[in-house]
Formats: structure tokens, C-alpha cells, sequence
């Protein structure tokens, strides 16, 4: 199985906060309430100011949301104005949909193809073309990050032995 990364629905964003192995490791009691969000005791990566923005209170019981990324090989390859590209090492993971040129989140787009198309048809002075090319530039060696996101997967935070764990909502039959 992959290392899969973990994240609450809500934290993602094109710059996502620092990600979890499984999605209990998002929980924590701080000694009055369980939350959601980043414990200070075991997330020095987070500073106070995210903190406040992303943690919020949680109920047991409470059904959230989780998104998972598995990270893939990336590929360096050689990008063209023309939309075409040369493959330099690595391979292209036909499983993706996300792609990103050299950790740019602004470059972000579902597959390659994409990517390549936008390049192509850019006519927009500040759009992806203009993050990838040099002036005058026709070609730009880049690293392609590529990552297979996970549809949205509601889970039921309850605790067991006094620990968070997470478990799927039962599906309904109707």
C-alpha cells in the first residue's frame, strides 16, 4: 500500500499545511475539548498563527471529511512553447491528476495534457506560460511533480481507550 498523506477536506488548498500519515493524527485534547486541527505539543512545524486558523472544536461523533494524496515519481522533462515536451528521466504515471511544474503551485492542473495545452494556447502575460518560459525562451527543463488526490472520504471521529480513531460512515440503504 502507498504512503498515503492526509488532510481535512477544508485544510486543502493549492498550498496545503503540513499533512498526516492517517487521519486520527489530527485529533488531539487540549485539555478541555478534542480538536481538530494542529496540537502544539507534537506540531512544532505549525506556528500559533495557523494554528488559530486551521484547529477548531470537534465533537465525538462528529463526521469529517479527509482527502488523501499519494505522492508519485516526478519526471524531468523538457517543456516547449508548442505545447509538446521531451521526456529527460523518470516516466509519466498514467494513475494522476495533479501536476505541477518544479513545486509552482500557480502551474497546478489535473493532468498533463492540461498543462500542455495551457502552454500552448497561453496568450495571458502572466499565466503558466510565463511562469515555465524565460523571454525568448522556446524550451525549459522542469520537474514534473505529479500527485493522485482522493475523492472526499467522511469519517466518524470517536475514541477508543481514550484515543482518537476514525471509521467510514456506514453507507445508507434506501
Amino acid at each position: 500500500m502507498p504512503d498515503l498523506e492526509w488532510y481535512p477536506e477544508e485544510f486543502v488548498d493549492e498550498v496545503c499545511p503540513p499533512s498526516k500519515p492517517r487521519p486520527e493524527g489530527f485529533f488531539f485534547f487540549d485539555g478541555e475539548r478534542w480538536q481538530l486541527g494542529y496540537g502544539p505539543q507534537v506540531d512544532d512545524q505549525v506556528m500559533e498563527e495557523d494554528r488559530e486558523v486551521f484547529n477548531r472544536v470537534v465533537e465525538i461523533g462528529a463526521v469529517v471529511n479527509f482527502i488523501s494524496c499519494e505522492r508519485l515519481p516526478s519526471a524531468e522533462v523538457i517543456l516547449k512553447r508548442s505545447g509538446e515536451y521531451e521526456l529527460v528521466s523518470g516516466e509519466i504515471p498514467h494513475q494522476h491528476n495533479v501536476v505541477i511544474v518544479d513545486h509552482d503551485s500557480d502551474t497546478l492542473h489535473e493532468t498533463l495534457t492540461d498543462l500542455l495545452t495551457a502552454i500552448k494556447e497561453d496568450t495571458d502575460p502572466f499565466g503558466v506560460r510565463s511562469l515555465i518560459f524565460a523571454d525568448g525562451d522556446d524550451t525549459a527543463r522542469v520537474t514534473l511533480n505529479f500527485a493522485d488526490w482522493s475523492d472526499p472520504v467522511p469519517l466518524i471521529f470517536e475514541l477508543k481507550d481514550g484515543k482518537p480513531v476514525v471509521s467510514q460512515v456506514p453507507e445508507q440503504k434506501n
